[in-house]
């Protein structure tokens, strides 16, 4: 944390993939979807297209939860190792060694430019979560209900610390 250079200014320039109101208007292939309006265009997939893709599986992991049969409060990774541990030879052994190999499309300059950019911005990333995106999603009326249905942030204080250290540990 303290080796990164917070003097260098980042600049971000996000582009907006919204299409502008007169393209929507003129344009015949307008989809309306989850409240939102948009082209379809030659990058969407159709359903015929999509179906091949669902029906594709993981081998290896279908191997190891039939192998291992985990419960579903196991963790599958801690399972893996401890088999690994016992049997070097194991599927385990084997799953885990593909599973921990970064894969060779991985450009390691740009892992660490984002570690960078996280260790600048992570404070701010936090005020912004706890201060406005979590106080203002949680004060929507539909979230409201739902945020008194669940209980999630009523009752015990320490259950409610809790519940935001837990949101807190996703910028982690």
């Amino acid at each position: 944390l303290l080796d990164v250079d917070v003097t260098r200014r980042l600049v971000c320039e996000p582009r907006s993939r919204a299409v502008p109101s007169a393209t929507l208007e003129r344009s015949a292939a307008v989809c309306a979807r989850f409240g939102q309006r948009f082209v379809w265009s030659e990058h969407h997939l159709k359903a015929e297209e999509l179906e091949p893709l669902r029906q594709r599986g993981d081998k290896l992991m279908d191997a190891v939860l039939s192998t291992y049969a985990p419960r579903p409060a196991d963790d599958v990774l801690l399972v893996l190792r401890r088999a690994a541990r016992d049997d070097a030879g194991s599927l385990a052994a084997s799953a885990l060694e593909e599973i921990c190999a970064p894969p060779a499309w991985v450009d390691w300059a740009m892992v660490a430019r984002g570690q960078d950019v996280f260790c600048r911005w992570a404070p701010l990333a936090g005020v912004v979560l706890f201060n406005v995106s979590l106080v203002g999603g949680f004060s929507a009326p539909l979230i409201t209900r739902v945020l008194a249905q669940t209980g999630y942030l009523v009752g015990d204080g320490r259950a409610v610390l809790k519940r935001l250290f837990d949101t807190g540990r996703l910028l982690l």
